[in-house]
């Protein structure tokens, strides 16, 4: 098994552009292997 990039995301708590990057993430074939980690740094923003 190949393993493809790692792409960090901080400040990803955003419910406006967080779920389409995840999903053009998912639509984009070179990213197949890809480790996708948001991390926010607002905890309660994350929680939502």
């Amino acid at each position: 098994m190949t393993t493809g990039p790692r792409i960090t995301i901080i400040g990803g708590g955003s419910y406006h552009w967080g779920p389409r990057i995840l999903a053009d993430f998912c639509n984009t074939p070179s990213l197949v292997n890809a480790h996708v980690v948001i991390h926010d740094l607002d905890s309660a923003a994350a929680d939502r």
